[in-house]
């Protein structure tokens, strides 16, 4: 658990609405966690007021202590089910050229589980004898096909520095090469949610519980300064990461279910706030009579199939263990420790995760 330096509402969760909380039945939760980062712990023996620095305290854990994600205690905000939630997941591909002899050789080697020494020596010799050809006055090849052979040829320059050579043998010939593209998987995007959120206080009580969830965001995204309450600082320490849980009311009003695709741990990338966006009127007070509050989140990592397999469990929002098991190059070995992944547990509201009233 974190201490008060990572606390802005004393230890008691927020709720909107309040006055009518009973009906309604779903709801998002928004918990804010603290990120302990991994360092090293080494603690001395003391004798006394005396530190024996011969001796390590064998009272106290030694070594490299790991990453841990704590719950602030009380720093909680659970808001209505908004109209809409989208999920996007998204991947990153890129277009790989094949162009060169030597390339379009290997390439189509391998697709056709050929030998690709082989279709190298072939191409090697291929692309001397059509660039020979070409300044022959094409003998041995047809016009258009030595002029494709010497500007292949010409590309190798290319890749040397005489960009020139290519460029010339291609206007010159009238030919181009064809780049035969292939998509090629470079990996996996950071998911983004966004929660717009509209606020129409019924009493004095509902408008300072708005103000409090406003400052709540606002805290956990904003970064402690290193050293704090300086003019000048040298850093900043990472701001808080969020829980977010869609969740909704089961029949027998005792516990809720999770909704949708569960979210990684993530940080709050943006806050907009509008105060009376469609009218002028404000309450006796002077307190708004509506509010729209969105929120754009990025989760701290990406996705794997792994993750996919464990949404229905807890361990989906775990950070991982260390490398025990797998070797460099990512192949399981029969040490592995969990090696067998959690199953499917059914559909949409049958052995989903279950989380009980705060």
């Amino acid at each position: 658990m974190a201490d008060g330096n990572y606390q802005i509402n004393g230890g008691k969760p927020l709720r909107f609405p309040i006055d009518h909380s009973t009906f309604h039945r779903s709801k998002v939760k928004f918990q804010a966690i603290k990120v302990d980062p991994p360092g090293l712990n080494i603690r001395l023996a003391a004798d006394g007021s005396k530190v024996v620095s011969r001796s390590l305290d064998k009272s106290q854990e030694q070594g490299f202590r790991k990453l841990q994600y704590d719950p602030i205690d009380g720093e909680i905000a659970n808001i209505h089910l908004p109209m809409n939630f989208a999920v996007n997941d998204n991947f990153e591909y890129s277009g790989a050229e094949f162009k060169n002899s030597l390339t379009i050789a290997g390439a189509a080697a391998f697709e056709a589980g050929n030998s690709s020494i082989e279709a190298a020596k072939k191409a090697i010799s291929d692309t001397t004898g059509s660039f020979v050809n070409f300044f022959r006055g094409q003998t041995g090849l047809t016009s258009t096909a030595a002029n494709l052979s010497a500007l292949r040829t010409g590309e190798l320059f290319s890749a040397i520095g005489f960009s020139g050579v290519a460029n010339t043998l291609s206007v010159i010939g009238k030919v181009a090469l064809h780049p035969n593209i292939r998509n090629r998987f470079t990996g996996v995007s950071l998911r983004s949610f966004s929660f717009a959120f509209k606020f129409l206080p019924k009493s004095q009580r509902e408008s300072d519980e708005i103000k409090k969830i406003v400052k709540f965001f606002r805290f956990h995204a904003y970064p402690h300064q290193i050293p704090p309450d300086t003019s000048f600082g040298v850093g900043y320490e990472y701001p808080s990461l969020f829980k977010i849980q869609l969740l909704s009311g089961a029949p027998e009003g005792s516990s809720y279910y999770n909704v949708g695709t569960p979210i990684k741990f993530s940080y709050l990338r943006s806050i907009s706030t509008s105060y009376n966006p469609t009218t002028p009127v404000l309450h006796d007070d002077g307190a708004p009579t509506e509010v729209d509050l969105s929120l754009t989140f990025t989760e701290h990592k990406t996705l794997h199939r792994g993750d996919i397999i464990k949404e229905d469990d807890q361990s989906f929002y775990e950070a991982g263990g260390a490398l025990k098991g797998s070797n460099i190059n990512g192949q399981q070995t029969n040490t592995a420790v969990n090696s067998k992944p959690t199953p499917y547990k059914g559909p949409s509201g049958e052995g989903m995760s279950v989380e009980n009233l705060p």
